[in-house]
């Protein structure tokens, strides 16, 4: 068994060091160093140089010279002359690279590059990574047991990163010659899953009914479901969950906004002799992240007066001591609200079954699955649907879509592209 060899990693040349030498003669070494990193291009002068110094550590390795602490003695000078060659990078590396080169370019969100990395993470547990054979990924793909939805995720994220790697040119020449048909072959699982669309967890309709929202009559149900589930709660009084899902049904605030907020995010303006609350959202707390970052909205800070109706409910729950950097919305132990705490709440616990000869997670105990159980509302919707609501009921009452564009923080033709069947824009003209 030879104790090193020279390969490739994502193009650049690196010394793979056998794992059973290393755990035979160097057990103090890690996982991470049984490669060396030359970090130069697949060239014919390159390689040439690489392997006079593969013969090197080679002679090391066998005499018991090698210092793995000491790697800069087998690196060689890259030559830029010469044709480089690409190196057909497998799934998860395409994947992965365009991934890191979306949120270096400013593309992506901290936090959304953070959820993105684990789907990577799944593809990297593939079985099959060789882009071609497409068929296999995909067989491998469907041999996971993950849901239906979370596969489309998948094979969608695969779909971009080969379609990314053929614009910025990742792909040698050879693989180019294939790329019609696996792109053909990724489009037609695509549409294969779109016809067996998963069901929505506790929908009790059909599968036509895909609205992400509750109506205005549901959107009261929950709202009060929250206060009654909470009145008994010992740590009622510190726990502020019932206060955001009313305020974020009020206002339409991303979930992470209105984890940010400050006391001092709320200020008094006088209009027409009146004084009328004012919301500052200048703040996002992210909660995979535990960060808190600027919103999402490319302007900073957003402003906007707010509702009689929520300018009052503000007023009820403001402390008397409070100060203005106090956070509004309180865990039970005084800490920001995040997704977690909300969820447990929203969604409740999770529990396994042993139904029907397998085990199926179920939702035990959350406010909104209880709701929709005893048929006081139609589906289930996750925490975001506050937004969608406010934002549905609003273009509903005919409020115009630049106008809840300034309170949301959307720009209108994102507002107009999610919700254009509300808009009315596709009504015919009138005389």
């Amino acid at each position: 068994m030879s104790s090193a060899s020279l390969g490739l990693s994502r193009g650049k040349l690196r010394f793979h060091i056998s794992s059973f030498y290393t755990r035979k003669h160097f057990p103090d070494i890690k996982g991470g160093n049984k490669y060396i990193y030359l970090k130069v291009d697949d060239t014919d002068k390159n390689r040439r140089r690489a392997e006079d110094k593969l013969d090197e550590l080679k002679k090391d390795l066998e005499e018991g010279t090698f210092n793995p602490y000491d790697l800069d003695r087998y690196h060689i000078k890259q030559y830029s002359g010469g044709i480089q060659q690409k190196c057909l990078p497998t799934v998860s590396e395409i994947c992965e690279e365009q991934l890191l080169y979306k949120f270096k370019n400013g593309h992506i969100r901290e936090s959304t590059f953070a959820d993105d990395k684990q789907e990577v993470n799944i593809i990297k547990s593939l079985k099959c990574q060789d882009l071609e054979n497409i068929d296999s990924v995909i067989e491998s793909l469907d041999n996971i047991d993950y849901a239906l939805s979370t596969k489309k995720e998948l094979l969608q994220r695969i779909n971009s990163a080969i379609k990314w790697g053929i614009q910025k040119d990742k792909f040698p020449d050879i693989f180019m010659s294939n790329v019609a048909p696996i792109e053909f072959r990724l489009h037609e699982i695509r549409k294969t899953l779109s016809r067996n669309r998963p069901r929505h967890k506790n929908r009790r309709f059909g599968e036509d009914d895909l609205e992400e929202y509750f109506s205005k009559d549901e959107m009261n149900i929950v709202i009060d479901a929250f206060y009654t589930t909470l009145k008994n709660n010992s740590q009622c009084n510190y726990d502020g969950t019932k206060h955001l899902v009313n305020f974020g049904f009020l206002t339409g605030l991303r979930t992470e906004e209105l984890y940010g907020l400050n006391w001092g995010d709320f200020s008094y303006e006088k209009v027409k002799g009146e004084s009328v609350m004012k919301l500052s959202v200048q703040r996002a707390y992210v909660s995979n992240i535990k960060k808190i970052q600027p919103p999402k909205t490319k302007n900073s800070t957003r402003q906007f007066l707010l509702s009689p109706k929520t300018q009052e409910l503000i007023e009820r729950i403001k402390p008397i001591d409070s100060n203005k950097n106090d956070i509004v919305f309180k865990a039970p132990k005084g800490k920001r609200l995040d997704s977690t705490k909300l969820g447990g709440i929203w969604y409740g616990t999770f529990r396994e079954d042993r139904r029907y000869n397998e085990y199926r997670w179920r939702h035990k105990d959350g406010v909104v699955p209880t709701l929709v159980d005893k048929g006081l509302i139609r589906n289930y919707h996750y925490p975001y649907a506050m937004r969608a609501t406010f934002i549905t009921i609003k273009l509903l009452e005919g409020y115009p879509p630049n106008m809840i564009a300034k309170w949301t923080g959307h720009d209108v033709a994102t507002l107009i592209k999610h919700y254009d069947k509300l808009t009315g824009l596709e009504y015919r003209m009138k005389d």
